[in-house]
This record gives C-alpha cells, sequence and structure tokens, in this order.
C-alpha cells in the first residue's frame, strides 16, 4: 500500500519515555496537492449526491467528477461505507465491488444509475453514459416511471 499523503514535520513528538507520541501526530492535509486543474463538479443530482458521499467518507474538501475513489484515499473499508451511503440515499443494492472497481466518480454515477433504472423495470435505457443530455433524458424517464407506478407518492 501506498500513503496518498505525507506530512512533514521537523521534530516527532515523543511521550515521556521517549517514544514517538502517535496520539500527538498531525492528521495528514485531506486536500489531494497532485490536482492540475479544478474539480470537474456533478452536472446531475446523482453525481451531486456520490461527491458528498466521498467526502464524508473519505474526509476531502474536493471531488470532482473525473476523481477516483483509490486515488482520494478510499480503501476496503471505505468502500463499505459508500456502499451504504449509496443504499441509504437511493434506496438501491449497488455490489459492493462496484465501489471499488468504478474507475471514476462519473463511472459509479453511472453504475448507480443503471442500477435505478433496472430497479425501476427498464433495463433496455441502462447502456453506458455517452453525455450529460442523456442523463437528463434517463432522469426525466426514471421520474415518469415511478410518478407512473405510485401516483400518490408518500411526502
Amino acid at each position: 500500500m501506498v500513503p496518498t499523503s505525507f506530512v512533514v514535520l521537523d521534530v516527532l513528538p515523543r511521550t515521556a519515555n521517549g517514544k514517538v507520541d502517535r496520539h500527538a501526530l498531525p492528521s495528514p492535509d485531506h486536500v489531494r496537492s497532485d490536482r492540475t486543474g479544478p474539480v470537474a463538479a456533478p452536472r446531475t443530482p446523482i453525481g451531486a449526491t456520490l461527491v458528498e458521499i466521498w467526502r464524508r467518507v473519505l474526509r476531502v474538501d474536493h471531488v470532482g467528477i473525473e476523481d477516483s475513489f483509490l486515488d482520494l484515499g478510499g480503501n476496503t473499508l471505505s468502500s463499505i461505507q459508500v456502499a451504504f451511503g449509496i443504499r441509504s440515499a437511493f434506496q438501491i443494492e449497488l455490489p459492493l465491488e462496484d465501489t471499488l472497481t468504478a474507475p471514476t466518480l462519473r463511472a459509479l454515477a453511472g453504475r448507480v444509475e443503471q442500477s435505478l433504472l433496472e430497479e425501476a423495470g427498464d433495463a433496455r435505457l441502462a447502456p453506458p453514459l455517452s453525455g450529460v443530455g442523456d442523463v437528463v433524458r434517463r432522469q426525466a424517464v426514471l421520474e415518469e416511471e415511478m410518478r407512473a407506478a405510485d401516483p400518490n407518492p408518500v411526502q
């Protein structure tokens, strides 16, 4: 495993016994220093929700749709938290491996969208995302199907 960040210290904090005081060590800065440009903001509600889930679980300040879960410090334990967040936010069961194998947040959003469409019973609309226009149209179709299935949603 390779650390995602490093903290440079002049002196390591020590206990009274001369050992390194791990509790006194500063936490690493959770802002990615290798980012070369601005963060690509999500363009859909699904992407925006996933950004918030990743920010909360990974404790990072900025998450873009082209960011990688593993590059931001994600691991198998945090992927469980992300999967639980997805389950809570979207009421779907996404395979745990999808949180680790999706190369970017955009790809994970596509898998969430596909799962939502399959849940709604219209898997024929679930090819990989090809653009923002497609996402908006698919969401409109999904919302229409949900309204048709339950004309009196619980508020």
